[in-house]
């Protein structure tokens, strides 16, 4: 009976030994593993600040520990490959940093300031594409979710992808409800485009967030040209009438006013305000085509044709004035003439149509070259180089 209970007692013991002798094999392989994990993130963090130090005066050097930190990671290791495209771009090209952000598996995963940062070198550089590319990558909750907001609202806004601005614009008034840039940039959008009732709302939206005096003037002087488009003059002339008391020696300011006069059936009014801007700057296409309409209701379709004449060899792609020329001219009996203006008038209207459509078109496909190279040409029919500019530009970037 001894003899068992010694066995047992010392197969219990030897038991005991394992079980102690397992835990504390497990204790040191987690401690191990621990402290090699920060021992690496530390090392990986002091790289890419050892990286941010050198950049600048060392950039070739400081791909090559990029390169080494991505090669020790297995590949795969988000922070210093976005880091990688901004090395990229400055010793290669942003083209070369483009085809290389493509490579990258979770750019998503990257850091939020390490992608804002690739952004703006991008976007200072004139590579939008990467910059936006960045910022939607870097555009999820984060410390820096609001920053990435207004960037990217910048950025798209710069490439013309209005569509896309208006969500930015949606998800900004939402992250920072008392702010009235989103509602502004909003506002100015759908008033572009011809959308007036939302942009009506969207510029009352702003007015509530207390913008700056000289935004609030300007919100006010264009909630008083939508509404007068509308045929809402009562809240126009509320508008008009504040702005003019605040700034009262601007023409836009008083045309605008002398507009609504003549909606009104001021007419007279709406002459003696229009010949006090034209004294001033007698070569204004606004007080004149204004004064070309008030001669056409008048009856004095000789004065009218003269004024509409003097817009058009201003502005030889205002459509408008060409219509009205060519009603003018109709009355006078020259029918010849008064066709030729007529389709003018057409041409140029059907490319601010085509325009319309283009942009919506381009908000559903807002990476398509050709698109943007349509918009060009049809900026080029309404005598807007320097958006055609904008546009071959932004097409070219996409080659």
């Amino acid at each position: 009976m001894n003899v068992d209970h010694n066995q047992e007692s010392g197969e219990s013991a030897s038991r005991r030994f394992r079980v102690r002798t397992f835990w504390a094999t497990a204790t040191v392989i987690v401690l191990c593993g621990l402290t090699l994990f920060f021992l690496t993130a530390r090392r990986g963090g002091g790289l890419l600040e050892q990286v941010r130090a050198t950049q600048k005066e060392a950039p070739q050097a400081a791909l090559q520990l990029i390169e080494q930190a991505i090669a020790d990671a297995g590949g795969t290791y988000p922070d210093a490959q976005v880091m990688k495209c901004q090395l990229l771009g400055t010793l290669e090209s942003w083209r070369a940093a483009e085809r290389y952000y493509d490579t990258i598996e979770s750019p998503q995963s990257s850091d939020q300031k390490i992608l804002i940062e690739l952004a703006l070198a991008a976007n200072q550089s004139h590579s939008a594409w990467l910059a936006e590319r960045a910022l939607l990558a870097a555009n999820h909750p984060g410390p820096e979710k609001e920053r990435v907001l207004r960037l990217l609202l910048t950025v798209q806004y710069d490439l013309g992808e209005m569509g896309a601005v208006l969500k930015i614009c949606d998800e900004l008034a939402q992250l920072a409800p008392q702010d009235p840039e989103p509602w502004l940039v909003s506002a100015g959008i759908l008033h572009e485009t011809e959308q007036l009732s939302p942009a009506l709302s969207a510029y009352q939206e702003a007015l509530k967030r207390s913008p700056s005096e000289q935004e609030s003037l300007r919100v006010r002087f264009q909630m008083a040209e939508v509404s007068l488009h509308l045929g809402n003059l009562e809240t126009a002339e509320q508008h008009i009438k504040f702005v003019r008391n605040l700034s009262p020696t601007m023409p836009e300011i008083d045309l605008t006013y002398a507009k609504l006069l003549r909606r009104k059936g001021q007419n007279s009014q709406a002459r003696s305000l229009v010949e006090s801007i034209l004294a001033k700057e007698r070569h204004f296409p606004g007080g004149i085509m204004l004064r070309g309409l008030l001669n056409f209701d008048a009856g004095d379709f000789h004065a009218a044709a003269a004024d509409f004449r003097a817009v058009v060899a201003i502005n030889p792609f205002q459509h408008n004035a060409h219509y009205k020329l060519g009603q003018t001219l109709q009355r006078l009996g020259m029918t010849e003439e008064s066709e030729s203006h007529f389709e003018r008038s057409l041409q140029l209207t059907n490319a601010v149509s085509q325009l319309l459509f283009l942009r919506r078109q381009l908000d559903e496909n807002p990476t398509s070259r050709e698109l943007r190279l349509k918009l060009a040409e049809q900026h080029l029919l309404l005598g807007d180089a320097q958006s055609a500019a904008h546009w071959r530009r932004t097409a070219e970037d996409r080659h």
